[in-house]
């Protein structure tokens, strides 16, 4: 990475670290990390939104288009 890449994302995360935690503090910011393809990638993101009723079939519609 360049110095000028490197400059601009340190700036930029250094702009964004004060609404995350104020987002985090509102308990509206949700961190996670899951692995695999698009589908594996959405499963994740609605079980850690809680929506685990999606079943894998309605999950690989969503996905479809990527």
């Amino acid at each position: 990475m360049d110095d000028v890449s490197r400059k601009n994302l340190q700036m930029h995360t250094e702009q964004v670290k004060p609404l995350e935690e104020y987002y985090m503090k509102q308990i509206k910011l949700l961190d996670f990390q899951v692995a695999g393809g698009p589908v594996e990638i959405l499963q994740g993101f609605l079980v850690a939104l809680h929506l685990q009723h999606m079943d894998a079939v309605s999950s690989a519609q969503l996905t479809a288009g990527c």
